[in-house]
């Protein structure tokens, strides 16, 4: 096929300046996949096979076309050999989809650089469970290859691709684990974003937070958030607390219990009885709730909260109880 100039310059055209769904060219890149692609390339010969899979991805073949994709180790055995209309699409002006891909050969981290641009490809088509398992590639390339250095900036948006496919499958507790140990590639800005938009969302927001309390009781005896995105989950948490909002208020009384907060947990009833609670019967709990939390710490003398300036010892808190 790279022999027929004929072919390359269809293959040029319909496939290598391939940059938006145009419904033309669409059908243009598959009657050349079906008449030429498909019976006349040669098994084995790695280039045909990786112009295959470009051809295939154009046509919306996705399965095939991610199949043909990881079939060989194209960017150690092809780099030198790419057709000219292929290798140009890595020099800076080209406006095709495939740049960024055809880029990659030439970079140190050539391999976790090639299906995470493969990802980001199968992501911008539409075809999510092909960007996952690229990017899942991508990762144990980095791992693998942990003498190989990436670009900072690199490490991030690879990072930010696996979260969002994550979030899109739900798969709350591994991007919890991703959020938790990528301190040094994620930003405190990055992170508080990505713990926003979940607890914000109005599909996922129960069952994230769901995930995030299972696993914070489920490490009670050590510490299963760092202390910095604890402190943006309760940020978030007390944004949106609202008078009288009861259900956002234990949400937040929760995240504070399980995460070993026992006296901000019992301050936040507090406030709430004093501020916002007319009913008796609600307070009378609120007060039982609070006492039995201060009970927990062993010492007495550790048995108190703070109100504003005051300071309450759980013999106040029960005579405010009796009181009622």
């Amino acid at each position: 096929l790279t022999l027929n100039p004929f072919f390359m310059k269809f293959f040029d055209v319909c496939v290598c300046r391939y940059k938006v769904i145009d419904e033309q060219q669409k059908l243009m890149s598959k009657l050349l996949l079906k008449k030429v692609g498909w019976p006349f390339y040669i098994r084995d010969n790695k280039t045909e096979e990786f112009m295959l899979a470009m051809m295939l991805f154009v046509s919306e073949q996705h399965g095939q076309a991610y199949e043909f994709f990881q079939l060989h180790d194209y960017t150690e055995a092809i780099s030198d050999s790419l057709p000219e209309c292929v290798k140009n699409l890595a020099d800076g002006t080209s406006h095709s989809i495939w740049t960024p891909l055809i880029s990659s050969f030439k970079v140190p981290y050539r391999h976790s650089s090639y299906f995470f641009e493969l990802s980001k490809l199968f992501f911008q088509g539409s075809n999510i469970e092909y960007a996952f398992k690229c990017i899942k590639k991508s990762i144990e390339y980095s791992m693998k290859n942990v003498e190989i250095k990436e670009p900072q900036s690199f490490k991030q948006t690879q990072l930010e691709l696996y979260l969002d496919l994550l979030f899109h499958f739900n798969m709350f507790a591994e991007a919890l684990d991703v959020l938790r140990f990528s301190h040094d590639v994620l930003s405190e800005h990055i992170r508080e974003k990505y713990f926003r938009t979940m607890l914000e969302s109005t599909r996922q927001s129960a069952p994230f937070l769901a995930t995030v309390l299972r696993s914070c009781h489920s490490h009670s005896d050590s510490i299963y958030l760092p202390v910095t995105d604890y402190r943006i989950i309760d940020k978030i948490l007390v944004s949106h607390v609202s008078e009288n909002d009861w259900k956002s208020l234990k949400k937040l009384y929760s995240f504070r219990i399980v995460n070993n907060h026992e006296r901000a947990a019992a301050e936040l009833l507090y406030e709430y009885l004093k501020s916002n609670c007319d009913d008796v019967e609600t307070k009378r709990k609120c007060y039982l709730i609070i006492v039995n939390v201060l009970s927990t710490f062993d010492n007495m003398r550790d048995r108190w909260l703070l109100y504003g300036n005051d300071v309450l010892t759980s013999a106040d808190l029960q005579k405010e109880l009796e009181a009622l």
